[in-house]
């Protein structure tokens, strides 16, 4: 009787195929021989927006699948990290770090999408602190790490330091970015430092994105870097008739 170990990959592939993400994961974990396998074979998840928002004591990630929403919470413990996700209950990781155990994970999630694209990718913290910003620093080095750079259609961060952004949006697959929200998490009315604007502008990702939304962040940036865009909002941006008119003349709809 033929079994998992014992199929030819192509079988084993289209068995994975009709498996969401926990049931593989799940399986990668009865024995060596089929984890082996089942990270030659690296089927392709249905996993389809990726959200994390970070704060000083958790880190909240959100995921949707094809058939589920999942949400797990990875919480700092004085004795480890508490973890807990929906319809289970929380778990106990002794002397673990929670910075550590969500980025492990947030690999393995989006290292499962091989080929397609996530409809949205989403990061979120108001925080500043050296935990954050250890988290960033690690998930940056993953990402240039990556055979293939990350496929995202809307790409979203809301933070609280500049240099968050420079940490995720420049690893971006270039080709595949529709839609760019960023802004900072509290508006102060802080700008963009002009290092930070230039290499956002310059980048290949910004060039290609087609919508800009949530664009507060960007009402001070000169008008030639944003002509590309089909559909743009700015928000608290004062227009000079001038501007107005090369806005039209490129097809834009300007409501002030």
């Amino acid at each position: 009787m033929p079994t998992l170990l014992n199929m030819p990959d192509l079988a084993l592939r289209l068995i994975m195929e009709k498996l969401d993400y926990l049931s593989v994961q799940c399986l990668r974990k009865l024995c060596i021989d089929l984890r082996k396998s089942i990270f030659r074979i690296n089927p392709e998840s249905t996993l389809s927006v990726f959200q994390m928002d970070l704060s000083c004591d958790s880190i909240i990630t959100t995921l949707r699948f094809k058939d589920r929403t999942i949400k797990i919470t990875y919480q700092k413990h004085e004795t480890g990290c508490l973890i807990k996700w929906t319809g289970a209950n929380g778990k106990m990781m002794q002397d673990s770090d929670y910075v550590k155990m969500a980025l492990h994970d947030a690999q393995l999630l989006l290292d499962s999408k091989n080929s397609g694209a996530l409809d949205r990718f989403s990061f979120s913290t108001e925080d500043k602190s050296e935990d954050i910003s250890t988290f960033l620093e690690r998930f940056e080095s993953y990402l240039t790490s990556r055979n293939k750079p990350l496929k995202v259609e809307y790409f979203s961060m809301h933070v609280s330091s500049q240099n968050h952004i420079l940490n995720v949006f420049p690893f971006m697959n270039p080709t595949e970015i529709q839609t760019l929200d960023m802004a900072f998490f509290k508006d102060n009315g802080e700008k963009l430092e002009d290092a930070v604007l230039e290499k956002i502008v310059k980048s290949e990702q910004w060039k290609n994105a087609k919508e800009l939304q949530s664009a507060k962040l960007f009402r001070d940036t000169p008008l030639p870097n944003l002509k590309h865009f089909k559909k743009l909002y700015l928000e608290n941006t004062t227009l000079t008739t001038d501007m107005v008119v090369e806005l039209k003349e490129v097809g834009f709809n300007v409501i002030q």
